[in-house]
C-alpha cells in the first residue's frame, strides 16, 4: 500500500539561502546522490548570478550557472544534508521538482510502506528541522493524478507576483471562476482595497502567465 508524503524543512543550505536572499524560488529538477554529495540540476527566475554564487559558496563544491532571458540554469555538486540518502535508505521515491524559498525546502515523495515514514523522519531529523509533514494513502489513479498536479503546480505559477497569486487564490476559492459566480469584482475589490480595473488587470495578467506556461512555446 503506497502513501504520498509531503514535507518541508527549514534550511540554510546554499540553494535555500540564495532563494531567500534573492526573493525567488529555486526549483530543483533532479538530484543524484553520491555518499556525502548531491549533484543537482535546478533553475530560478532570479537574475543576480553573482549573488547566487556567493550563497552557493557555503556548500557547493562545483557550480555552473547559465542565465537566459527569463531563467538561470544551475548545475552543481553540493554537500548533502541527508534528505536524499534517507530516501534511498527507506526506498522512498522522490517526486520532483523540489522548491526552495524563504529559508525552507519543500519535498514530495511516494512511500511504498507506511512503516518507512517513521524511519525516514528519524533519519532526516539528525541533520534537519522538519517544519511540516503530512501523508495520505494513495487509493487509486485519481489520487495519483491529483498528487502529480499538486507536485508540479508551482512550476506554472512561478512568474506570478505575490499580489496576483493572492487575488487569484481568493477568487478561485470563493467562486469568481464558477458559473454562476458567487464572488464578483466588487467583492474582490472590497477585500483587497483595490479598484475593480486594477483587480481585473491582476487576474488577466495572472491568467496570461499561467496560459503561456501551459501552452506557450
Amino acid at each position: 500500500m503506497m502513501y504520498y508524503l509531503s514535507f518541508s524543512i527549514s534550511s540554510n543550505c546554499g540553494l535555500s539561502a540564495a532563494a531567500e536572499h534573492l526573493q525567488n524560488k529555486i526549483v530543483t529538477l533532479n538530484v543524484i546522490n553520491s555518499t556525502d554529495f548531491n549533484t543537482v540540476i535546478a533553475f530560478t527566475l532570479a537574475r543576480d548570478i553573482d549573488a547566487m554564487r556567493n550563497d552557493f559558496a557555503k556548500d557547493f563544491k562545483t557550480v555552473y550557472i547559465a542565465r537566459g532571458k527569463k531563467a538561470a540554469f544551475i548545475n552543481g555538486t553540493k554537500i548533502s544534508h541527508g534528505i536524499v540518502p534517507a530516501m534511498i535508505s527507506e526506498q522512498i521515491i522522490p517526486l520532483y521538482p523540489i522548491f526552495a524559498e524563504n529559508g525552507s525546502e519543500w519535498f514530495n515523495a511516494i512511500v511504498l510502506e507506511k512503516e518507512h515514514i517513521d524511519n525516514f523522519v528519524a533519519l532526516i531529523e539528525k541533520k534537519n528541522n522538519i517544519e511540516t509533514l503530512d501523508y495520505e494513502r494513495i487509493r487509486n489513479g485519481d489520487s495519483m493524478f491529483s498528487i502529480i498536479k499538486n507536485a508540479n503546480r508551482g512550476i506554472f505559477t512561478l512568474e506570478l507576483t505575490e499580489t496576483e497569486r493572492r487575488i487569484v487564490n481568493s477568487s478561485l476559492r470563493q467562486g469568481f471562476f464558477s458559473w454562476p459566480r458567487s464572488y464578483d469584482l466588487t467583492s474582490i475589490s472590497r477585500e483587497f482595497g483595490l479598484t475593480k480595473p486594477t483587480i481585473l488587470y491582476h487576474i488577466r495578467n495572472a491568467e496570461r502567465k499561467v496560459m503561456e506556461a501551459l501552452f506557450g512555446s
